[in-house]
C-alpha cells in the first residue's frame, strides 16, 4: 500500500512540484532582471535630485519689492479698475502731512499723481475702515468713497475720477461712542442694491462700535437724494451677508458674538450678553424677529446659503464645549432644522471651494485645542474631514482674487506670526520673507497683464510692504528638464552597470585563460611519461632492497600527485603549499637521477608562507627547468638553492643553480626535437593574466650568471609584493 502510494505520489505531483519550481526560480529571476533595469532603477536619482531643485523651477516667484513706512502717514494702498478697462488703478489713501485725508491717483499712461483733499482724518484704525468703489450714476467709471473721521464724528467723502471733482465733502453719517471714551469703529462695505427704484444703486456698508461700543448698526446712502437710512443702534457687533431671497429682494443676516462690553445701563436693545441673529430688508426694518442665545461667549456663524435655506453654527466658547449645534432657517426666520455637534468648536471661517461646478463649505475648527478645517454639508447637516480639507495648510486661510479668474489664500501662522500664499488649490506655497501677522483687511492685489505679474500689498501698524507675483520663466520647460534628468540618471546607472559587466566578463575571460594554463602545467605532471619514469624508479629502488628509499620516492610522488589533481581548479595557494610541492618534486627527482644534482630550500624567519598567496606551480615550473636542462650536461653534481626571503614590503624568491647557463641550455633545447622549451614562456603568460586578473604586479628577473666570462648558472628572481 505504502509502495501504491509512494508511486502515485511521484508518477502525478511530482511533476507538478518540478513544474513549480521552476516556474518560481523563472520569475525570480525576472524580477531580479526587471528591478535591476537601469530605467527603473534612474526613478530613484531623478526623484531625489528634482525635489532638490532651486526656486528657478517653481512655478511661481515671489519677492520683495518695496517696502514703505506708513507710521505717520497711515498710507493705504488699493487697486480697483476704475475705468473698467480691465487693467486696475492704483489709488493711494493717506493723511495729508497729518493734517487731512486725501488720495493720490495716477492714471495710465501719465506720470503725474493727482491729489484729492478731504474733510477729517483717516480714522483711528484705518486698515478696519477701507474705502468703497463704486459706480453710482452708471457713466462707466467708479467713483471712491472715504471715510474721515474728526473727534466723535464720521463723515462721507466722495471722488469723481471721471470728472476729477471731489463730489462730497465732509457728509455727517454718524457720531462715534458715547459722551466719553473709545471713539473706535469698523466699517465695511456690503453691498449696492437700488431699494427704491430711482435707477441708481444705494451704498449699503456696516458699521461696529468698537470699545466705543456706538454705533453698531447697517447703513445705507441714497445718492439721488443725498441722505442716508438706517437700521436701529444694537449693543451688538455686526457680520453682515446679503442674500437675494425668491422674490430678488434683498435681505441682510447678521449674526453676532456675545462679548458682553455692553453695560447694564446701555441705551440700546439687543446687547452683547447673547449673541443673535437678525434679519433686515432693503429699508433696513427687521425682516423677521431676531433670534437669541443666551450666554456669554457665545457665538453665532454663518449664513451658508444653501436651497433658499440659511445654515448657521452656534458655539460656545467657555461653557460646556460639546454645547455647539448647527441648525438652519428660511427667510422668515423660522427654524427648519437642527443638529448638535459634538467634539468640533467651530470657528467664524467659512471658506467656498468650487469643484466641478459645485461649491464645498469649509468652515475652520478645532479638535482638542488643534485647527483643522471641516467639510459642512448643508443637505446632510454634516461636519467631516475628507481629502478636500486634509490637504489644507494648518493655519487660518484669507481668501483673496489672484486675478478675475483665479483664486488663491493667505494663511497665517498664529504660533511664528508668518504667513504663506496659497496658490493653485494648495499646490504651490510662497512664504512671506517678513514676519506679518496677517489679517484679510491687509490684503491687496493687482494683476499686470502687460508685465504677467502681480502686485501684492500687505500692511501692518508700520510699513507698507509690496510683493511681486511672477510665474517662474523656466517653469514650462521643467517637464523637458525632468526628462533631461531622468535619461541622465538612465545614463549614470548604466553606465556603471555596462562597466561592471564589461569587468566581470574580461575577469571570466582571465580566469579561463589562468585556467588552460594551470591545466596544461598539470597536464605536463600528469605526463604518461613522467609517471612511469617515477614508478620504475620506485620499483628498481624495491628491487635493490632499497625499501624505506623506495617509501619515501612514493610517499613524494603521491604528496605530488594528490596536489596536482585537487587543486587543479584553483588559480593560486600558499607560498607554502608550493614549497611543499616543489619540495616533493625535486626529492622525487633526486631519486631518480642520483648524484645528479642536490638542493636547499632556504625560508626567512620573518615570511609567513601561509598568508603568501602565489600562482600555483610557479616555483616548481622552473625548479624544474633546472633539473632537466641546467644539469644536463655538467660534469659537477649540480646544485639548487631556493631562498625566500623578505624585502622592501616584498616576498623574494631566489633560484639558483650551478648548471651550464640559460643560452647553452637554450642550444640543448632547440637541438632535442623532444623538448619543447615552453615552460618558463607558459609561467611568464600565467604571471601576466595572473597580474591582470588579482590586480598585483609579480616580477621575474632571470640572470645569466658568469664566473670569468665562463657560464656559471642561472638565477631566477620571483618578487611578489605584499
Amino acid at each position: 500500500m505504502n509502495y501504491q502510494f509512494q508511486q502515485h505520489f511521484q508518477e502525478n505531483l511530482i511533476p507538478y512540484l518540478t513544474m513549480y519550481r521552476i516556474w518560481k526560480e523563472t520569475l525570480k529571476n525576472n524580477l531580479f532582471i526587471a528591478l535591476s533595469s537601469p530605467w527603473l532603477l534612474a526613478l530613484i536619482p531623478t526623484i531625489i535630485i528634482s525635489s532638490l531643485l532651486p526656486n528657478l523651477f517653481n512655478k511661481y516667484n515671489f519677492t520683495l519689492e518695496h517696502k514703505e513706512a506708513r507710521g505717520k502717514t497711515k498710507l493705504l494702498t488699493f487697486y480697483e479698475d476704475v475705468n473698467k478697462d480691465g487693467v486696475k488703478d492704483q489709488i493711494d489713501v493717506l493723511n495729508y502731512r497729518n493734517i487731512n485725508a486725501c488720495c493720490y491717483f495716477q492714471e495710465k499712461n501719465s506720470l503725474l499723481k493727482k491729489q484729492f483733499n478731504f474733510y477729517g482724518n483717516l480714522p483711528q484704525q484705518e486698515n478696519l475702515n477701507i474705502p468703497i468703489f463704486n459706480d453710482v450714476n452708471n457713466d462707466g467709471v467708479k467713483e471712491l468713497f472715504v471715510f474721515t473721521q474728526k473727534a466723535d464724528s464720521l463723515f462721507l467723502n466722495a471722488v469723481d475720477f471721471k470728472t476729477s471733482k471731489v463730489v462730497l465733502y465732509g457728509k455727517f453719517v454718524s457720531k462715534i461712542g458715547l459722551d466719553e471714551g473709545a471713539k473706535d469703529f469698523v466699517l465695511r462695505p456690503i453691498v449696492n442694491y437700488d431699494y427704491n427704484n430711482d435707477g441708481i444703486n444705494e451704498m449699503y456698508f456696516l458699521l461696529n462700535g468698537g470699545f466705543a461700543l456706538v454705533p453698531r448698526k447697517i447703513m445705507a446712502y441714497d445718492f439721488k437724494n443725498d441722505e442716508f437710512i438706517s437700521s436701529i443702534n444694537t449693543g451688538s457687533q455686526h457680520f453682515v451677508v446679503p442674500i437675494k431671497t425668491e422674490s430678488n429682494k434683498l435681505l441682510l443676516i447678521s449674526t453676532t458674538k456675545a462679548t458682553d462690553n455692553c453695560p447694564p445701563n446701555f441705551p440700546y436693545p439687543y446687547k452683547d450678553n447673547s449673541s443673535w441673529i437678525f434679519g433686515f430688508n432693503d429699508k433696513l426694518e427687521f425682516a423677521f424677529e431676531p433670534i437669541s442665545f443666551k450666554g456669554t461667549a457665545t457665538r453665532v456663524n454663518g449664513p451658508l446659503v444653501f436651497k433658499n435655506e440659511n445654515h448657521f453654527y452656534v458655539v460656545n466658547e467657555e461653557g460646556e464645549k460639546d454645547n455647539n449645534y448647527v441648525f438652519s432657517i428660511n427667510n422668515k426666520g423660522e427654524v427648519l432644522k437642527k443638529d448638535k455637534k459634538k467634539g468640533v468648536i467651530l470657528k467664524n471661517k467659512i471658506l467656498v471651494f468650487s469643484e466641478n461646478k459645485q461649491n464645498h463649505f469649509v468652515v475652520e475648527g478645532s479638535v482638542n485645542s488643534n485647527l483643522n478645517y471641516f467639510e459642512y454639508k448643508p443637505d446632510e447637516m454634516t461636519v467631516s474631514q475628507n481629502s478636500l480639507t486634509s490637504s489644507l495648510p494648518n493655519s487660518s486661510l484669507i481668501p483673496f482674487n489672484v486675478d478675475d479668474n483665479k483664486f488663491g489664500f493667505i494663511g497665517e501662522n498664529y504660533k511664528t506670526g508668518l504667513a504663506s500664499l496659497y496658490l493653485d488649490n494648495f499646490n504651490q506655497e510662497l512664504e512671506f520673507d517678513v514676519n506679518l501677522y496677517l489679517k484679510s483687511w491687509n490684503f491687496y492685489a493687482q494683476t499686470k497683464k502687460t508685465e504677467k505679474a502681480q502686485l501684492v500689498k500687505v500692511t501692518d501698524r508700520y510699513f507698507l510692504y509690496t510683493y511681486r507675483l511672477t510665474r517662474a520663466v523656466y517653469y514650462p520647460y521643467r517637464f523637458l528638464l525632468f526628462i533631461g534628468i531622468y535619461l541622465l540618471s538612465v545614463g549614470f546607472v548604466y553606465l556603471p552597470q555596462k562597466i561592471r559587466k564589461h569587468i566581470v566578463l574580461k575577469r571570466e575571460k582571465l580566469q579561463k585563460e589562468i585556467t588552460a594554463l594551470q591545466l596544461q602545467l598539470v597536464n605536463s605532471k600528469l605526463d604518461p611519461h613522467f609517471t612511469f619514469n617515477a614508478l620504475n624508479t620506485v620499483s628498481a629502488k624495491v628491487l635493490k632492497g632499497e625499501r624505506f628509499e623506495a617509501y619515501d620516492l612514493m610517499t613524494n610522488f603521491s604528496s605530488l600527485m594528490r596536489s596536482a589533481m585537487f587543486f587543479s581548479d584553483k588559480d593560486n595557494w600558499s607560498l607554502k603549499e608550493e614549497l611543499n610541492f616543489t619540495e616533493s618534486y625535486l626529492t622525487l627527482m633526486k631519486g631518480r637521477f642520483k648524484n645528479r644534482f642536490s638542493f636547499t630550500i632556504v625560508v626567512g624567519e620573518v615570511v609567513n608562507t601561509e598568508k603568501v598567496l602565489i600562482p600555483r606551480l610557479l616555483v616548481q615550473n622552473f625548479a624544474e627547468n633546472a633539473v632537466k636542462h641546467a644539469f644536463n650536461g655538467i660534469e659537477n653534481e649540480g646544485l639548487l638553492e631556493l631562498k625566500v626571503k623578505h624585502t622592501n614590503n616584498a616576498v623574494q624568491i631566489s633560484l639558483k643553480d650551478n648548471g651550464i647557463g640559460l643560452e647553452k641550455a637554450k642550444l640543448n633545447t632547440e637541438k632535442d626535437p623532444n623538448k619543447s622549451g615552453k615552460g618558463i614562456g607558459l609561467n611568464k603568460k600565467q604571471i601576466e593574466i595572473y597580474n591582470q586578473l588579482y590586480k598585483t604586479n609579480i616580477t621575474i628577473e632571470i640572470i645569466d650568471l658568469f664566473n670569468t666570462n665562463i657560464s656559471a648558472g642561472t638565477e631566477i628572481k620571483i618578487v611578489i609584493p605584499n
